[in-house]
């Protein structure tokens, strides 16, 4: 790991921001005591420009909008866990730290910046069923072929 590894909220939430702001716009019309209305998606907005997480050599460290940001060192994280679309970093006495621009997708680069301290669970289940079927990576179809069970007609 050269350098830190900054992972933001995706800027696609931003086109939600606009979007939202134009519905405001046509909602208020010409009650302009209701432009305060377009504070949420400003508030929104700051949330997705300023809140990250930084993975680096000391470990990993996060910077939310709201609220002041939390550090956790490598010799204290031992899991990563998402809780819906949430990531957490826990620590050893049971902290969890919510992990801001962290998603299931991003774990392969999350792995890459931590130095393999968090192994990318994506793509170990690829390499199990390429495993399981080596000719599957070569026709493109990884299928998954574990036993299910069937019904046959017994006429």
């Amino acid at each position: 790991m050269a350098r830190p590894t900054d992972f933001h909220p995706t800027r696609a939430h931003l086109v939600s921001v606009a979007i939202f702001a134009f519905f405001i716009l046509m909602a208020i019309g010409r009650d302009w005591w209701l432009a305060f209305l377009f504070l949420i998606p400003a508030i929104f907005a700051y949330w997705v420009l300023v809140s990250r997480t930084r993975v680096d050599e000391s470990g990993i460290s996060t910077r939310y909008a709201f609220s002041k940001g939390k550090t956790m060192r490598w010799e204290d994280f031992t899991a990563l866990r998402f809780k819906g679309a949430t990531a957490y970093a826990v620590s050893k006495t049971g902290e969890t730290v919510p992990l801001p621009g962290v998603t299931f997708n991003t774990i392969p680069r999350f792995s890459i910046a931590s130095g393999g301290r968090i192994p990318d669970v994506i793509a170990s289940t690829l390499e199990d069923m390429v495993a399981r079927d080596p000719l599957a990576e070569e026709a493109g179809t990884l299928v998954d072929e574990t036993e299910q069970p069937t019904t046959e007609d017994k006429d």
